[in-house]
């Protein structure tokens, strides 16, 4: 990663409750037959989320000012831990907006609510969802059970 780890002076965002949003990896085409054909794009895409900070004053000044000389007015990477299906993990964030296009003052607090990407979100191993469908055996286990003679025949001789 080319970003830094997000500063333990600073209290962690909020995850508003519009989700997360990934961008589409498919490509979709319909076929003069009339069915359609579908493919990845890519294997990595990114995703978007809302993150909003509720911070007093000299918070609010000391993040206004992590974001501007430290991430270069939020166009650098930085990496926060977040809550996901696979349990807070570690992702790599980049701010779309700059905090101060949507800042509100509240009850004494600041409010920034901010758009992020989030570089690749986090999902389940291919190893680890093997596992799972194999399961009680294991991957090795399956091979040597699998009787290859029922498929392979010698029917050439």
């Amino acid at each position: 990663m080319d970003g830094m780890i997000y500063p333990d002076f600073l209290p962690h965002p909020h995850f508003t409750s519009s989700g997360i949003k990934q961008q589409s990896n498919r490509i979709r085409s319909e076929m003069t037959s009339g069915r359609t054909r579908q493919r990845r794009r890519f294997l990595v895409v990114p995703a978007e989320q809302t993150l909003e900070w509720r911070l007093p004053n000299e918070q609010a000044a000391a993040f206004l000012g992590w974001v501007e000389h430290a991430l270069l007015g939020g166009i650098k990477w930085f990496r926060l831990n977040q809550r996901t299906e696979l349990g807070v993990v570690p992702v790599d964030i980049r701010m779309i907006q700059h905090p101060l296009e949507n800042a509100k003052k509240k009850g004494g607090r600041f409010l920034y609510s901010v758009k992020c990407e989030i570089r690749q979100y986090p999902i389940q191993s291919e190893e680890t969802t093997v596992g799972q469908i194999l399961a009680p055996y294991t991957l090795d286990e399956f091979v040597d059970g699998a009787e290859m003679n029922r498929y392979y025949t010698e029917s050439w001789k």
